[in-house]
Parts: C-alpha cells; structure tokens; sequence
C-alpha cells in the first residue's frame, strides 16, 4: 500500500517525467517475483498514463482515487551524484473508509 508518484528528473538540463514512489517500484518488484500480491494505490485521475503499464500487470489492484499525485522533481548536478529535491504537488493521505478488498479496478 502506498501512494504512486510522479517524479520529474533533471539531469543536465534535460526534463523527463518518470512514474515512482516506493508503492510503484515495490509492485514491480513483486510483480516479477510473484503474480500473488494485492496493491493499493492512490494518484491523480490526470495522470493515470504513467501508470497503465504496470497496474494492467498486476492481478489484484484498488487505485483509490485522489485529486492529485505526489509529484517531486530531482535536479541533479553534471555527474549525477548531487541531488536537490522539491515537492511540486501533495497527494490526499489514504482514508481507511475508502479501501477495500483489492480488486481489477482501474
């Protein structure tokens, strides 16, 4: 259970967004390992593209809905060993009426 998040990468002056957040990369982990996990999740309606991929590989999921995604952006230095980190927008916490059993429910 955690919340995904969009993370807007700076290296050399060159902007990506990339999906992350500990929930997004434990899934895919686990998703590897085992198709026997359930995952509850929480992000922003409008940013359900950078995650399709890898909720449609998962059996067992519930995205809770949220008005918006937690979105960081990374600014690193020329040698990618520096990082500065800012906090763009702040999801909802999760709300313990809102979950149930996890389900196919994108």
């Amino acid at each position: 259970m955690g919340h995904f998040t969009l993370d807007r990468s700076i290296l050399e002056g060159v902007m990506q967004y990339l999906p992350g957040g500990t929930a997004f990369y434990t899934s895919m982990a686990l998703n590897s390992l085992t198709p026997s996990f359930s995952l509850i999740t929480s992000f922003g309606s409008g940013d359900t593209q950078f995650f399709e991929r890898v909720l449609s590989s998962i059996e067992n999921v519930e995205v809770l809905p949220n008005k918006a995604t937690h979105e960081f952006e990374n600014s690193y230095d020329s040698s990618g060993d520096h990082r500065i980190q800012y906090v763009h927008r702040k999801a909802d916490p999760f709300n313990t009426l809102q979950m149930k059993a996890p389900s196919r429910n994108l």
